[in-house]
This record gives C-alpha cells, structure tokens and sequence, in this order.
C-alpha cells in the first residue's frame, strides 16, 4: 500500500470522521461505562450490590470493552487513512450477531482470521469428523483465552465461547427457526455473562458477581454509584431545569445505556461509513461537536484496554 497508496480530500475527510467517531466511542461512552464499572466493583466488595446493580455493571462492561476496542481500532484506521493507507477490518458490528460463531466473525476479525487460518486448519478444522471439529474449536478458544492472558478466568471464558460453538452446531437448524430477536437476546445475555469471567480479578470474584446479579434483591442502586456519569453535563441540566434533580439518576441509566446499545446496534456501522462517505455540512458540523465534546471530557490518563494483551 506504501508504494501504490493514493490520497484525495474525501479520503483525508473521511479519516478525520472515523478518527473523532473513535475518539468519541473511547472518551464519551467507554470512559463513561467504565467509570460504572468500577463503581460496581466497589459495591460488591462493600457487600452492597443489588441484583439490578449487578446487570447493570455486567452491561457495563459488554460496553466498556465493546466501544473501547471499537473505538482503539477506529482510530487507528483514520489516522491510517489519512496517510492514504486502509487497514484491515476489525470489527463489524458484533453486538448484532445472532449466533457465538457469527460474533467472532465480527468481533477481533485479525485474531479470529490468525487462529482459524494458523490453527484451526492445521489441525483438521471441520474435515476429521465431529469429535475433532469439537476438539479444535475448544483448542483454537483455549489459545484464544492463553492469548489474553494466562489466568483461569481468561480460561474459562475461552472455553465458555468454545462450549458455546460446539452446542450451537449440536443444536443445528432447529436454532435457526428460532425467531431472529430470540436468537440475538440469547447470544447478547451469553457474551455479556461471559464477558464477567474475562474482567473478574478472579474466579472466586465473577461468580460472586454473577450470584448477586441473581440473588442480590431488586432494590435500586445505591446513588453514589451513578453520581460520576456525566456529572458535568448533568450539572448544567440541573441548572437548565431545576425539577430535573429528581430524575437525574434515572437520565443517567437510560440515556448511557440507551446510547450505548443504539450505537452498538446502529446498522450503519465504521466499515458501512468510511465506504459510503460523502462530505457535507452537517457531518462536518457533528464532528467538530464531537472532537470538542470528547477534548472537554478528557479527565487523565486512562488506558486501552487491549494494550494489556
């Protein structure tokens, strides 16, 4: 691409949108979720956490992690378009898949094409017969769970998204008479429960949080953990509209989380955006709020989650 690689202002816009859309994804929804997430995490070793508080620091950190890679590889592609170059596809809307093995089509495309192509092949991939067809998905999201690093939480998550292919192709096409919502509320419930495995500091911890989620009580949160969402914005609504003190930890949840999986879900995804882009004066007006937006929210230094692995 170095060598052959052509530049046109379009391309150099359409870098910069996907550019700011990443920084937006990272410092307005990832920190943001974030923040919620450890906020649960306190919680449960205060022995405060409710069953609802529970699911909603397991949603948080399907976000969290979901826009925080989402948004690492957006803005690695725009920055890379800008030079004229385009790397490979990453992500594509996973949170929309209706099946495990279709979320790792979508979801860390280059790792799930380097283990399927280097180790999965190799070993037979599905030409051996059933059992080892089994055999090789558990090896390929054992090296999988190895790759993210060597605890039996990443382990055991490895091996959940294994066990979850191997009873998908059990299971066959009855599952696809299933209805599409049925099949998606299944496979969303399945990756975000999984995903408590790959985040707990341990085993001991993720099963305790999942306890809570399920024996926890249904009173509300406690309100601390909500009062660093967007705490600025919130302050200037207080301002704007005084009776809305009342409601402000109710905005908070529904406009978070509502945001946060209509993004996840928008069919116009990255990939969808930077082949169908055309410059125009609204688009532009958008990313300029969400440069500033993002720019004004920046609060310190706070990592990618993947630069751990």
């Amino acid at each position: 691409q170095i060598d052959h690689r052509t530049h046109s202002p379009e391309q150099f816009a359409s870098g910069v949108q996907i550019f700011v859309v990443g920084l937006a994804k990272k410092v307005l929804l990832a920190n943001s979720i974030g923040a919620l997430w450890d906020a649960e995490l306190a919680a449960q070793s205060a022995g405060m956490l409710t069953a609802l508080g529970g699911w909603l620091g397991i949603a948080a950190y399907g976000f969290q992690i979901y826009f925080d890679f989402s948004g690492y590889c957006d803005i690695a592609a725009g920055l890379a378009r800008l030079l004229g170059l385009r790397l490979p596809v990453n992500f594509d809307s996973p949170y929309r898949s209706l099946s495990v093995g279709e979320f790792w089509k979508r979801w860390h495309i280059t790792l799930t094409s380097f283990l399927r192509e280097c180790v999965y092949f190799p070993l037979g991939g599905s030409r051996k017969g059933t059992v080892c067809t089994y055999r090789n998905i558990f090896a390929i999201y054992l090296i999988s769970g190895f790759w993210h690093g060597a605890g039996w939480t990443f382990i055991v998550w490895g091996l959940l998204h294994g066990l979850g292919q191997v009873i998908e192709r059990i299971w066959g096409p009855g599952r696809d008479k299933l209805p599409r919502w049925l099949r998606w509320g299944v496979t969303f419930l399945f990756v975000n429960v999984a995903w408590v495995f790959f985040r707990a500091p341990d085993f001991s911890g993720a099963l305790e949080l999942l306890g809570r989620a399920v024996s926890g009580g249904l009173a509300k949160p406690e309100e601390w953990l909500l009062s660093g969402l967007f705490s600025k914005e919130i302050g200037a609504v207080e301002l704007l509209i005084p009776g809305a003190a009342d409601w402000v930890n109710i905005l908070r949840v529904i406009g978070l989380y509502g945001i946060g999986l209509l993004a996840a879900l928008w069919p116009r995804n990255t990939i969808t955006q930077m082949d169908r882009f055309r410059p125009t004066l609204w688009r532009g007006a958008v990313l300029v709020i969400g440069l500033t937006w993002s720019s004004l929210s920046f609060t310190g230094i706070t990592t990618f989650i993947y630069s751990n692995f």
